[in-house]
């Protein structure tokens, strides 16, 4: 490619301030690389939990202080995209730290650690972003403003990252922002408005998305809240541990190994006696044998 008499290389990806710009215009290059960056700090965040016996909490905070700024680099121009590569470092995380298996439900670890998805952090900071662009004093000479309003919005061109950032303000109710292209106070109450929306219905889907799953039959029961649990941090670890594999479903029980065999939840019963009720938690406190043993014992 020759420009003003000047050769320029022509590559399919190139990193401009630490972010990866490919030739097709997808940011999944620079999405696998910071999750691949990522990855590579939780080892050393995973030593220093080792090594210094942290609270739950405590590591909660050192992936918000350490992992989370690497995550969401740069997401101001590629959190448009798809985003499972960086919340699988997240719930990958969450799973470790409370030491469940690999099939946990994510809405039981998000329950449980009153946890968001890194999405709601990626939208807020888009808006920033955006917000930042209107409110610019030298806005109309300024290159980035012009590619994206004058050329694309007045020519009435489709732009990924503009129809994000309206479906943002759609989904907070804030349509009228967007028909605007303004906002009547500070980027502040702007960012906090948004978060505390995204928030309140991340809450209310997740809400809706333990009612409906099978697996939550009895996590529904005891667990009511989308919050922070004590317990995580008042029980000693053997404790915790264990009440934590009973509330996620990590167990052996035919409910929990009979399910990826496929095998439909009518038909896994309980191994232990001929009772033919399901295999779950309230049949192995309940199961006559365990009963007939415990009488025998006294």
């Amino acid at each position: 490619l020759d420009i003003n008499g000047t050769q320029i290389e022509v590559v399919d990806c190139f990193k401009y301030l630490g972010v990866l710009f490919s030739k097709n215009r997808q940011f999944a290059q620079a999405k696998k690389h910071i999750a691949e960056q990522a990855r590579k700090c939780l080892f050393s965040l995973y030593r220093k939990i080792r090594n210094l016996d942290l609270t739950i909490d405590c590591q909660l905070k050192l992936f918000d202080a350490t992992i989370l700024p690497i995550l969401t680099y740069g997401c101001e121009i590629w959190g448009h995209s798809d985003l499972g590569l960086i919340e699988k470092i997240h719930t990958d995380f969450m799973k470790h730290i409370l030491h469940v298996k690999r099939g946990t439900p994510h809405i039981m670890l998000y329950g449980d650690l009153g946890r968001y998805p890194i999405q709601i952090a990626i939208k807020k900071r888009v808006v920033g972003f955006w917000f930042n662009l209107i409110t610019n004093p030298d806005k109309l000479s300024s290159l980035l403003y012009k590619c994206v309003y004058c050329d694309l919005v007045h020519n009435n061109r489709t732009y990924k990252w503009l129809t994000f950032v309206k479906n943002i303000f759609d989904e907070c109710g804030m349509s009228y922002i967007w028909l605007n292209q303004s906002f009547d106070g500070s980027r502040t109450l702007l960012l906090n408005e948004v978060e505390m929306t995204l928030r309140y219905q991340y809450s209310q889907s997740w809400h809706s998305a333990i009612n409906d799953s099978t697996k939550c039959i009895n996590y529904r029961i005891y667990k009511t809240e989308h919050k922070y649990e004590k317990y995580l941090d008042i029980l000693n670890p053997f404790s915790a541990q264990k009440l934590i594999n009973f509330r996620m479903c990590n167990n052996h029980l035919p409910i929990e190994k009979l399910r990826w065999s496929n095998v439909d939840r009518v038909d896994r019963l309980c191994i232990a006696c001929n009772s033919g009720e399901i295999g779950d938690e309230y049949q192995k406190a309940t199961c006559p044998r365990k009963t007939s043993k415990t009488q025998k014992l006294h």
